[in-house]
């Protein structure tokens, strides 16, 4: 059988052939609110369940990967699962920092998942978490699928035990049904779930499938540490790390802070700003000279704030910093 007509005739039937409230402050320097607009608590609140194979069978691992879109992207495959499993959504802090946590793609982004060897294959990309009617193990919220691949489409490839399937190699989805035209971009600063699975030879049934994985479109891209750091920055606190002491009076030189250009380089960690007029780079160990003597080191960045490491006067100074 034509795995092309299987896959259309089955609707996304398995083992057989046959809203985040948006009230509330934005905190956020890209608020995590115009990302989640519409989206219940549950798409990154409830995963309990979220390390598990989101169709049954075997887990299908869909590893760390690095993928080329105009930049390049770092994608942390199914170890945000993990994280998520664990997390306790308790407020609008506690939302924005999920978000920082999940990967972040291009609106064209690469599909990368550990190679089964099996010949019925399909991944696919919601709008929102999947829904399952596990009576008759269908998927509910078929119109949520946006983009779908199969291995019927024999387009895509494996690299040694890696399968990896690009956005255009796939279909877009439209009603439910897989068309023959060429997918749209996704929308930028959006979150969507993928996932991928495998039938066996007949087709009647799933055997290995991965975890439901959330991405959001780029946009929104905390890690990405020089994109949120744009702007007047002013020091809100400074703390010997020794005795707790408030050094922030000491810290003049640095009181307050303009980042006024970025320029991102084609490695993943090196990011040339320009603070003060004068450039620097948030390098490879996550470090920054703020002055010729002043080197921000160990810098972390939350909802509408940065802090990080200051070497001074022999003594090691916490800093935060918070927009302007």
């Amino acid at each position: 059988m034509n795995i092309r007509y299987l896959l259309l005739s089955i609707s996304f039937l398995f083992y057989s052939c046959d809203d985040l409230d948006a009230d509330g402050p934005k905190d956020c320097v890209t608020s995590a609110y115009d990302i989640l607009n519409g989206i219940d608590k549950d798409f990154v609140g409830n995963y309990a369940n979220a390390t598990s194979p989101i169709f049954g069978g075997d887990l299908i691992s869909v590893a760390p990967y690095v993928y080329h879109d105009v930049a390049l992207y770092r994608i942390s495959g199914d170890s945000i699962n993990q994280y998520l499993r664990n997390v306790e959504f308790t407020n609008d802090r506690s939302l924005c920092n999920i978000i920082n946590m999940i990967s972040k793609a291009s609106n064209s982004p690469n599909f990368q998942w550990e190679y089964t060897g099996d010949k019925l294959v399909a991944a696919a990309v919601f709008s929102k978490r999947i829904r399952l009617n596990q009576d008759v193990n269908k998927i509910q919220n078929v119109n949520d699928i946006v983009w779908a691949w199969h291995s019927g489409l024999n387009t895509g490839g494996v690299n040694g035990n890696q399968q990896i399937v690009k956005y255009n190699d796939g279909r877009k989805v439209i009603d439910g049904k897989i068309s023959d035209e060429i997918p749209l971009p996704l929308e930028r600063n959006k979150i969507y779930v993928w996932a991928v699975w495998t039938w066996n030879e007949e087709g009647t049934k799933v055997v290995k499938s991965s975890m439901e994985i959330p991405f959001i479109v780029e946009g929104y891209d905390p890690f990405n540490q020089a994109q949120q750091l744009i702007g007047n920055w002013v020091l809100e606190k400074a703390t010997d790390t020794r005795d707790s002491k408030d050094m922030t009076n000491d810290l003049q030189e640095v009181r307050t802070l303009h980042i006024s250009a970025i320029d991102c380089t084609e490695e993943i960690w090196s990011r040339r700003i320009t603070i003060n007029g004068n450039q620097s780079e948030i390098t490879t160990n996550n470090a920054v000279a703020l002055t010729p003597d002043l080197v921000l080191t160990d810098i972390k960045i939350n909802c509408g704030s940065f802090r990080g490491l200051v070497n001074f006067n022999d003594s090691l100074i916490e800093v935060f910093y918070k927009p302007q």
